[in-house]
């Protein structure tokens, strides 16, 4: 009996050890089974428009999102390059916290027919790439034969942008600047272009900032594009 005070501490002292043994097992598989993902993506579609690949998502919920990064792979490559940035591409911007469903586009131009492979990264604030999303597309280019803007790069743009048209026989475009009121205040003078894909450059320096809208003529077809002028 004079050992009964020891063998009491014993017990106590073996229960309180299985505690918290149950408490740190219960804790450590509470934090792995509760890790939730930066982004929760509902679809990510890819499709050609011309000499245009779009690329649309949908994200459920974002936390601690600062935005998207694309990585493109064509089959004349060896390698994924990146091909767009949410530093550099303002609509690949995420919404840091949201638990609102959020579309995103993005237009990649592409000049040759072939396979192209398509990655969606998300980044966190610490700097951390996730991937998200993969396609693949096959692209044919053969079949395009009317008018068509390509795109205006980059856009917003610092005092000279690059607009790129597809012209199905040689032609004269007319190309004309007006501000945000509807006045113009520029002509683009290109003389006859060539049939295919050509690229006018438009210089804004003597322009004030802001917004302008870039119609481009040809024949009876008309298509305008909004642009932001940034000094």
């Amino acid at each position: 009996m004079k050992n009964l005070p020891s063998i009491i501490f014993l017990i106590f002292f073996g229960f309180i050890l299985l505690v918290k043994m149950s408490i740190g097992q219960y804790s450590m598989a509470e934090s792995s089974t509760d890790q939730s993902l930066p982004v929760e993506l509902v679809s990510f579609t890819v499709y050609q428009d011309g000499f245009m690949v779009n690329l649309n998502w949908e994200i459920a919920s974002e936390m601690d999102n600062l935005g998207f990064i694309i990585e493109r792979k064509s089959s004349l490559d060896l390698s994924y390059k990146e091909i767009a940035s949410y530093q550099y591409n303002p609509e690949l911007v995420g919404q840091g916290n949201s638990t609102q469903l959020q579309e995103y586009h993005f237009r990649d131009f592409v000049e040759n027919e072939g396979s192209y492979l398509y990655r969606l990264y998300q980044t966190d604030s610490n700097g951390s790439r996730n991937l998200i999303g993969n396609k693949k597309i096959d692209i044919v280019l053969s079949n395009i034969d009317k008018f068509s803007l390509i795109g205006i790069y980059p856009n917003p743009f610092n005092s000279v942008t690059q607009i790129e048209v597809f012209l199905p026989v040689s032609f004269r475009p007319e190309i004309t600047i007006y501000n945000i009121t509807g006045q113009k205040v520029d002509d683009i003078s290109t003389g006859v272009l060539e049939k295919g894909i050509q690229k006018v450059k438009w210089d804004a320096s003597s322009l004030p900032a802001g917004f302008y809208f870039l119609n481009i003529r040809y024949e009876n077809e008309q298509i305008s594009r909004k642009v932001l002028y940034l000094k």
